[in-house]
């Protein structure tokens, strides 16, 4: 159910974005990321929008706003991630309904424009995509925010991962075609964990060049798996891995 769900919020999000009339793009690579959408409000900035089909339990809540906190660090003036339904709209913490995203808009469309030298609308293009198969626990955040996705832009690509916690059903076939989407797929094999593990095996079967990462001991890997060419890295040293994993991403990807 859960891909079904993204593709329902991702629909209303676009239909709240056209009724708005802002200039937006979706799947846009913004400085190593894959963004669900960006759109230019009149003053000419720009604003990424990710679609999460999470419940507004404060579990979920509090991921969404450690996201929109992430986010902050693309090259854009506003940061969302929209939610199924909200409780209490958070637009101050990134974090809005469907219903909260057209009031920010319709608040951003009724100021005037103002003349300012702004940056171009990013739109859609073909990109070279590197899937990030990996544990979803906050403390891995910045593995793939500074390291993964700094190095998909080292490597002239853009990074993308599925934010679900736990997972059945059609969500694996989200992961499935993203994978098929993808140029290279890095695994964090940290944990060992047996959802990672899956998508490694899937990746391998569908010929992408996978790229695996560990900061765990790698003898709690299975053992077919722990022979491969893994990228160590310390929990925290985040920065250090990247410049690893944006070599071994440039070799994976040609260049």
């Amino acid at each position: 159910m859960a891909a079904m769900q993204w593709a329902a919020l991702a629909h209303k999000i676009r239909g709240t974005l056209q009724s708005a009339g802002v200039p937006f793009s979706e799947e846009v690579s913004l400085d190593g990321y894959q963004a669900d959408f960006v759109f230019q409000t009149p003053d000419g900035r720009n604003h990424v929008v990710e679609a999460k089909p999470w419940e507004p339990t404060q579990g979920d809540v509090a991921r969404a706003k450690r996201l929109a906190s992430h986010l902050k660090i693309l090259p854009t003036a506003g940061s969302y991630v929209v939610l199924p339904s909200l409780g209490t709209e958070r637009p101050s913490e990134g974090v809005v309904s469907v219903k909260g995203l057209e009031t920010l808009l319709k608040a951003a469309m009724s100021k005037p424009s103002v003349a300012t030298k702004s940056p171009s609308m990013p739109t859609a293009k073909e990109q070279r995509i590197v899937f990030a198969a990996m544990p979803f626990a906050a403390k891995y955040d910045d593995v793939f925010f500074v390291a993964i996705r700094g190095a998909a832009k080292l490597a002239r690509s853009a990074a993308k991962r599925v934010d679900k916690e736990d997972y059945s059903g059609d969500v694996v076939e989200r992961i499935r075609q993203r994978i098929a989407q993808a140029s290279a797929v890095v695994v964090d094999l940290s944990e060992s964990r047996p959802n990672v593990l899956y998508e490694m095996g899937f990746a391998q079967a569908s010929g992408k060049p996978v790229v695996p990462i560990c900061s765990t001991s790698v003898d709690d890997i299975p053992f077919d798996v722990r022979n491969l060419n893994i990228i160590s890295y310390e929990s925290g040293q985040t920065s250090a891995l990247r410049p690893k994993l944006s070599r071994r991403l440039r070799a994976a990807l040609g260049g």
